[in-house]
Order: C-alpha cells, then structure tokens, then sequence
C-alpha cells in the first residue's frame, strides 16, 4: 500500500480503517432483506466498489494524519463539511487535478452511501446544491507566479528574521521555516522528498558545499537526483544543522532533517501546515508547496530561456528532458548555470527599484 518518504500513510489499508469502519464496510457489501431498505452496494460495479474503497482510504489517511481520526465515531458521524472542505484543500496541496478531485470525492461519496445508505451525503458531491465539477470549472485554476529568487530571498530573511525571536524554540521554529522556504524556492522537490531528508546521509557537506540527496523512491518518476544546495545556503545550513536542529531535538536523536516542535521528524503534513501558515501570512493567501514547484516552472525558463530544459531537469518532473539533455553529472552545473542567472535577474530588479526611488526622490 502506497506511503509517503516519511512513512505516512497516503491510502489507509482496510486492515487499519478503524474497527467500526471496517464493520459498516462489510455489512454494506452484505445482501439484505429489503424489509431493511435496499442494498446500495447491490447497484454498483467491482470496479465502483474497489474505487469507493480506495478513495475512502485516502480520506481516512488524511484525518490520521491531522490527528482528526476518532475511531469512536461512526463513518457517517464523521463525515462533516468542515473535514470534506479539509480533505478537498488537502487533494490540492497534493497537485491532484481538479477532474482527479471531483472523483475521489465521488468515491468518497460512494464508500460512505456504501456503509450508509440512508444518509444523504449528496452535498459532497454538489455543495449547496450545484454540481462540484461546475464548480471546479469557474473556480480560479492559475495560482499568481512569483520569481523563485525573490521567494529564496523571502526564505533568508525569515531566517535571518528568526535571530530576534524571543526564545531558542520560536527561533528554532521560524529559522527552519525559512531554511526550507529557500530550499523549496531553487531546488522544488515534491513534498514527500522535502520531508524525506535526513541530517547523515541526504543532506551531506562536500568540500565545503551542502548536497540535497533525493533517491528513487522520494521522486514521481522514480529517478535518484543529487543536487548542490545554493551556495550562499551553506552557512544557514551550518546554523541549522548546529544550532536550531539540536534545540527542536531537545536531547533526541534521530537522522530526520526537519525537525518538529514536538522533537518528532517534521512529516509532509507538518511541512505543508508551516507553508500554507507562512505563505498566508506573506501574500495573503495560503499556497502548499506545490506552489513552489508552480513558480519555478513558470519564472526559470523565463530568466533562463538558452538553458533549454533545465528548470524540469531540476524539478525531476521529465525523465525524458533529464535523459536527452543532461546526465546526473552535469545536472550539478545546469543547477548552478540556472541559479546564477536568476540571481543577475533579482539583481537587475533591485537595481531598477532602486534607480526608480532615486528618480521619485
């Protein structure tokens, strides 16, 4: 069953749906006496129940990992607007497409109609009456770009932010932030590889340069990247590593690159609350990390047009583009080639400000 880097569950198994789930689930796969009502699971395909099942999974999965998981309530009991909202917001931090969404919604739907069918639980499938794909038709589909070198910029200063905090945990807190921030700005890995770092062997000092190791089972086309941070991360990197991680630690030990409040390894769900927190707070708006991935693309081939295919061989989003046109060896310079000119190009905008206010003054 599918999981993510860090171990999180991505589809909940049937063997760990809570036991009352599992009950509701097998009696609505069960013939019944029509005395009783009908047999909804009756009217549906293999195909249709196996889509239910899975769907449902990943619904479940998802409270877990928001700690929103009572195993004491009913399926229907827990099925609410505010979870189906949270479940939808979480099905779009993943990059799920909107046609992808509308059907795991169906099928959440239909797994609930299976363990329950006298509930009505057509809203989630047309909220306040209209039918959800209208709705995801209408809905805003372009996020508003920003320059991956002015988000990297944004990660350092809350970093450097992070120095004034009033105690080591806050300072901790606000300085990995925006560590990761600036990771996510000029190397965009998916969130599962973000949390899948560790301190030993993924995130590794090479002769004075940090290296951002992704193996195979962290990338969606199952090729291993290995990367140079940005060179002006290494002293960041250097305070994190020997100062702020060892705090958030407090007297732990495990290899887990970003750590928790709590001391725990900071998972996918935690990494993806501190951006959406960070991202609101900055731009009035909460983007996930996907975002970032979304900027890249967008700002990199157009700071950096003659370096045909470099952003997606970074991002690790073509394996055809990384095989025709770079191999693991020279991905490393196309890196570093593509970070160059994005810091000329913030360069040439701050200068350009600058000469603006002067002119205005």
């Amino acid at each position: 069953m599918r999981a993510d880097a860090a171990g999180q569950r991505l589809v909940l198994p049937f063997e760990e749906w809570p036991a009352l789930d599992q009950s509701f689930w097998q009696a609505g796969l069960s013939p019944r006496n029509e005395l009783y009502g009908p047999w909804y699971a009756g009217t549906l395909s293999p195909f249709t129940i196996r889509l239910a099942k899975q769907c449902n999974g990943r619904w479940l999965a998802v409270l877990r990992a928001a700690d929103d998981l009572d195993p004491t309530a009913s399926p229907g009991e827990r099925v609410t607007p505010r979870r189906v909202q949270f479940f939808f917001d979480q099905l779009r931090a993943a990059g799920n497409c909107d046609n992808t969404i509308a059907t795991k919604l169906w099928g959440l739907r239909t797994a609930q109609k299976i363990m329950r069918p006298e509930l009505d639980l057509s809203w989630i499938t047309a909220p306040n009456g209209t039918d959800l794909r209208s709705l995801l038709r209408v809905m805003p589909k372009r996020k508003p770009v920003r320059s991956s070198s002015e988000l990297f910029e944004w990660g350092l200063r809350l970093a450097g932010e992070a120095r004034d905090a009033p105690n080591p945990v806050t300072r901790a807190v606000r300085f990995r932030n925006g560590l990761m921030i600036a990771v996510l700005a000029m190397r965009v890995p998916r969130q599962r590889a973000l949390a899948a770092l560790d301190a030993n062997l993924r995130v590794t000092k090479v002769e004075g340069r940090y290296r951002l190791l992704f193996t195979e089972g962290d990338m969606k086309n199952g090729r291993r990247i290995d990367l140079p941070a940005p060179k002006r991360l290494t002293p960041w990197i250097d305070e994190y590593l020997g100062v702020h991680r060892l705090v958030l630690l407090g007297g732990r030990a495990h290899d887990a690159f970003w750590v928790g409040q709590g001391s725990d390894p900071l998972k996918q769900q935690g990494i993806e609350g501190a951006i959406r927190r960070g991202t609101l707070r900055e731009f009035g708006h909460a983007y996930g990390t996907h975002w970032f991935r979304h900027c890249f693309a967008t700002s990199a081939p157009l700071a950096a047009p003659h370096l045909r295919g470099a952003p997606a061989a970074v991002m690790g989003s073509s394996p055809g583009v990384v095989e025709k046109h770079y191999n693991q060896g020279n991905l490393t310079l196309v890196a570093e080639m593509l970070e160059e000119v994005m810091d000329e190009e913030r360069e040439e905008a701050l200068k350009f400000v600058e000469r603006q206010n002067n002119c205005l003054g």
